[in-house]
């Protein structure tokens, strides 16, 4: 039996939902992200908070999941204002899908789907400079 009490026979038993409480940044009831997916290795990390690979425990897709510790934030609008801006620009072939948002206690959880390749950021500094029409061609091939 591992440390969270699973067998390796599978995953252990979905946590509780939260039952009541809003969440302070998205004005939300609580809810708790480990109930729907397995997480598994990092991605990355930044100021707020960290992105991991995460499996959802009934259909079993993977995607990624952004971490983002609510003790850490200035503005929680900053967050809301993230999450409405992704949900409008839906659809386009070069925008990151939401799949589902939760807050807990201590973060917000932006679920999104699952992009290969490695990050923008990286060719960026890998290169030195990107003059404006090659980081459009770039986009243009993602």
């Amino acid at each position: 039996m591992g440390n969270n009490g699973s067998t390796s026979d599978g995953p252990p038993p979905p946590r509780r939902p939260f039952t009541g409480g809003t969440g302070r940044v998205l004005g939300r009831p609580m809810s708790d992200v480990h109930s729907a997916y397995i997480f598994g290795r990092e991605l990355g990390r930044g100021q707020f908070g960290i992105t991991h690979l995460v499996t959802h425990r009934v259909t079993r897709q993977t995607f990624a999941c952004k971490s983002i510790a609510t003790r850490k934030l200035v503005n929680p609008d900053d967050v809301r204002r993230e999450v409405q801006i992704i949900h409008h620009l839906a659809g386009h072939r070069n925008i990151v899908e939401l799949k589902e948002v939760f807050e807990d206690r201590n973060y917000v959880h932006l679920v999104m789907e699952l992009c290969a390749g490695g990050e923008l950021f990286g060719r960026i500094i890998a290169k030195g400079h990107y003059s404006e029409r090659a980081a459009a061609g770039c986009v243009g091939r993602l």
